[in-house]
């Protein structure tokens, strides 16, 4: 007997997953109608990351974007199921379809996310499709597909994020142009990380320069007497991007070169990579006057950001 399809219940199924490892990130979406109306398509990509979270996020973005064009679905309205193991992402989804407010859902969400959340939220509100979000074991047979291809994407591709892979219905493998290219990927550091470098919220009204490695100095006996110098992964870290993204502290010498004041830490990052440049804020102060300033407790602070 064939199967009476029922309009009101019928949905495009969207499995996604992300996976992640030393900078780098790989995404997947794996989607087919309930029905049999539409055949499975299969998308993936890569791009620079910092979080398997992102990438989780990422995965969601991009079939948003993408799914619509390669369904033909940009002017008829489809429900979409997402399902994955990312909780965090579920509740946002579902969040937003009870009108939770933004403020209130990026409260319960992963704080270093919050850009990849609102760029998720700002495509729920202008997406014609109405979207849910299903939470399924990590042991259900379709997230270990999508699984998969996140990690052959993490693995296998470039981190060119401006195409999308496509595997088609029959089988066929097509390299096409992403329909988002807005958000920013480079790697960010968490709020936590954030919280050690309290000293850099009033340097944002100076003006922020990059000055050649080769003509900073280290002249306060302070950066010497360093019991240690914390890279904490900076070393694979910023070998990966090709630079220094969080600036140092510098004050000016007569001779036209600069003396450290802060950031003893990413100075020797630097040199060790062969980095010709590193940003910098400039100051009159010495290493002491700069965290009398600027350090709650000097000394310890001293030893978070240097």
């Amino acid at each position: 007997m064939k199967e009476v399809i029922n309009i009101s219940n019928e949905k495009l199924i969207a499995y996604i997953d992300g996976s992640y490892y030393n900078c780098k990130g790989g995404w997947s979406c794996v989607s087919f109608h309930n029905y049999g109306l539409f055949p499975k398509i299969e998308i993936f990509g890569s791009c620079q990351s910092f979080d398997s979270g992102q990438m989780e996020v990422l995965a969601c973005i991009k079939a948003i974007a993408n799914m619509p064009r390669l369904y033909g679905l940009s002017s008829i309205p489809c429900p979409i199921e997402f399902r994955t193991d990312y909780y965090f992402l579920v509740n946002f989804i579902n969040g937003y379809n009870h009108g939770v407010s933004f403020k209130k859902l990026l409260r319960f969400s992963p704080r270093n996310l919050n850009a990849e959340f609102m760029e998720l939220y700002k495509l729920l509100q202008v997406s014609k499709h109405k979207i849910k979000a299903k939470k399924v074991n990590s042991k259900d047979s379709w997230l270990k597909k999508v699984d998969r291809h996140a990690k052959y994407a993490l693995h296998a591709l470039s981190e060119d994020n401006s195409f999308v892979f496509c595997i088609k219905g029959d089988g066929s493998l097509e390299k096409i142009p992403d329909a988002h290219k807005n958000m920013p990927l480079e790697p960010r550091y968490s709020s936590k990380q954030h919280n050690k470098v309290k000293w850099i919220k009033p340097f944002m009204l100076e003006e922020l320069v990059h000055i050649p490695t080769e003509l900073i100095q280290i002249t306060e006996d302070i950066h010497l007497h360093a019991k240690r110098i914390d890279f904490r992964g900076g070393l694979k870290r910023y070998k990966h991007k090709g630079h220094i993204d969080i600036p140092i502290v510098v004050r000016p010498l007569p001779n036209g070169t600069y003396s450290l004041v802060v950031g003893i830490s990413r100075l020797c990052i630097a040199k060790l990579l062969g980095f010709k440049e590193i940003p910098a804020f400039i100051s009159d102060m010495t290493h002491k006057e700069f965290m009398q300033k600027y350090g709650e407790d000097s000394y310890l602070i001293a030893q978070k950001i240097t």
